[in-house]
């Protein structure tokens, strides 16, 4: 009786500790909470894709976030490292960044169709002399080889606003 007793208390042990271990979750990055305003020429810049990427790609992870109405962006990183996940509604891991602000609108465009029924004449453009896309932030934002976009992400909040000028 003593035999099935300890077995039982045995299993029972091992079984507890195999819950307690698939409990505890993913491990999780450690991440900061991070917001600011974009502004441009002092306005505030709505539907602007913010992008923290990682001087050092081999230890740090993207972070992203999307203006609103007011211009403020709120990050959360994007991946894992190393079977880690950020938690959710996570900001950024610490460290330094370039930062990339993208914001374009289409090139204005209009159908056929939409044209006959409003009752013009569609525009019709030769091959490489379609409209192009307006670029609402300057170019030079878009790309981490040509922002001039540095921040430190530090412990802890971190509010870090950007004051693009258009020329």
């Amino acid at each position: 009786m003593g035999t099935i007793f300890s077995r039982t208390a045995a299993l029972a042990a091992v079984i507890g500790c195999l819950g307690l271990m698939g409990c505890q979750g993913e491990p999780t990055l450690p991440t900061e909470y991070v917001e600011g305003v974009v502004t441009l020429d002092g306005s505030p810049v709505e539907g602007a894709s913010v992008t923290f990427v990682p001087v050092d790609m081999t230890t740090g992870i993207s972070a992203v976030g999307t203006t609103d109405a007011n211009g403020v962006y709120k990050l959360t990183a994007t991946q894992g490292v190393d079977d880690k996940m950020p938690a959710p509604e996570a900001g950024a891991m610490p460290g330094d960044y370039v930062v990339t602000i993208r914001k374009v609108e289409a090139a204005d465009y209009v159908s056929r169709e939409e044209a006959e029924a409003q009752g013009i004449k569609p525009t019709e453009y030769a091959p490489g002399q379609e409209p192009k896309p307006k670029y609402i932030v300057p170019k030079k934002y878009l790309n981490p080889s040509s922002t001039d976009l540095k921040v430190t992400v530090k412990e802890g909040k971190n509010d870090i606003p950007f004051d693009l000028k258009s020329k």
